[in-house]
């Protein structure tokens, strides 16, 4: 456990550097030189604090949180991020037409609304067959079907972006921007339904609390890291949309 606080911290934070040098290389901005820099002197300073505390202080778990956190966010927000907004910055502007907020229909397959529900009232069933558990844990199954109940209005939502993003000729860039749309679509809707099924099976921690454990720090980091990656996806999109549409545009 000692060598795991020891480490964490460390690949936290890597984390944010990692995740702008994949932005960098998905939409070719220069500069990612900086991010690096700012991530390195985070493991310098962390080191020379172990060094200087000992291996006993540097694995408490104050420590730890302290380097994870306040290492992560310093960063993210201090370096990672001010590099992000400069280079859509340098990008030339656009004169935005009138966005107009209709919405605009779901291409997702058919029974996309009601598989989801047919899984759950299943997990449900299953579950409820093996015993009834504390009130508490049907938290879990709670949040899996608001989450459920709201996947619709939220995709929904989620297609009144205005489009294209500006420009001259704004339907120049229109094709492209609605196959981003469509995959954007299915990534929150795949998203938002694995998030469901995994709260409503963390009801199963009533029963086997060490595997139930396990199984939800597993589907927790894989999610967030499936939502990270999803969203720094995204972003880079729109970064090479605009890009595209002040070269066209000039």
């Amino acid at each position: 456990m000692s060598h795991f606080r020891i480490f964490f911290p460390l690949l936290m934070v890597s984390m944010p550097a990692l995740f702008v040098v994949l932005w960098g290389w998905l939409t070719g901005a220069p500069g990612v030189l900086r991010p690096l820099l700012g991530c390195l002197a985070a493991i310098v300073a962390y080191g020379v604090s172990v060094w200087a505390f000992g291996l006993e202080i540097a694995s408490s778990s104050v420590h730890s949180q302290f380097w994870s956190l306040g290492g992560f966010f310093t960063v993210f927000f201090v370096v990672a991020m001010p590099w992000v907004r400069a280079s859509f910055a340098a990008l030339p502007e656009l004169a935005r037409p009138a966005a107009t907020l209709k919405p605009r229909r779901l291409e997702l397959f058919r029974g996309a609304f009601v598989m989801p529900f047919v899984l759950w009232f299943a997990l449900v069933a299953w579950l409820a067959a093996r015993g009834m558990p504390q009130p508490l844990a049907w938290i879990g199954p709670a949040v899996g079907l608001l989450g459920l109940l709201l996947l619709k209005p939220c995709l929904q939502a989620s297609v009144r972006e205005p489009e294209p993003l500006g420009g001259a000729d704004p339907d120049c860039i229109a094709e492209r921007y609605a196959a981003f749309r469509k995959r954007r679509v299915y990534g929150l809707y795949s998203l938002t339904v694995i998030i469901s099924l995994v709260s409503t099976v963390s009801w199963t921690a009533a029963f086997y609390p060490r595997w139930g454990g396990v199984a939800g720090g597993i589907g927790g980091a894989t999610i967030g890291m499936y939502g990270a990656l999803f969203g720094v996806w995204a972003d880079a999109q729109r970064y090479l949309l605009r890009r595209q549409a002040a070269e066209m545009n000039r």
